[in-house]
């Protein structure tokens, strides 16, 4: 009985250390290209390269209320809501940088723990239950990551489009308040 116990238990050591894992190293593999390529994206999302600044935005702002303010003017309906709109611009990009940051720390975790779970595989040092459930976790946080980079650059690239097409009105509006006013 003692002989037929130690013979399974031996097999069974055998066997878990047989384990190939060869499909879940490609799925590994697969995942660090992904993170690889959201770092790549994250570098080319930089705030750096939109049209604006929150500080551009403000001084436009400004010049117009200002200007309202010396004349004893009120805004119109649809002025006030085109100011209100070009308005919102500062608060869409604000905290940019900050998202930015915390999205370049996350491909940053991701690509090691990913590193660290091959390597566990290829040596063979995690039961197949493990290496599952850390594999789906895995690929649960970069689907995230990768959701959220896409969030940033649809706010990027739709802040910068709304920027470019509102600001020829703004513009004008300022142009026209340096002529005097009207009486």
């Amino acid at each position: 009985m003692r002989k037929q116990v130690f013979i399974l238990i031996a097999s069974s050591v055998l066997l878990a250390s047989c384990a190939n894992y060869s499909a879940e190293r490609k799925q590994v593999s697969a995942l660090i290209q992904q993170v690889e390529a959201d770092q790549e994206r994250l570098e080319k999302l930089n705030p750096k390269s939109l049209p604006m600044r929150s500080a551009d935005i403000t001084s436009r702002l400004d010049k117009i209320s200002n200007e309202y303010d010396k004349r004893g003017e009120f805004f119109d309906l649809e002025l006030g809501n085109l100011l209100a709109d070009f308005k919102v611009f500062t608060k869409i990009f604000r905290g940019l940088n900050q998202k930015r940051l915390k999205l370049k720390e996350e491909l940053e975790l991701s690509r090691k723990q990913l590193q660290d779970l091959d390597r566990d595989l290829k040596e063979r040092a995690l039961t197949a239950d493990k290496a599952r459930k850390y594999l789906d976790d895995e690929q649960l946080a970069v689907k995230s990551t990768t959701a959220n980079l896409d969030q940033l650059d649809t706010l990027m690239a739709r802040g910068a489009r709304g920027y470019l097409r509102m600001v020829p009105k703004i513009d004008s509006i300022i142009a026209t308040l340096d002529m005097p006013p009207s009486e």
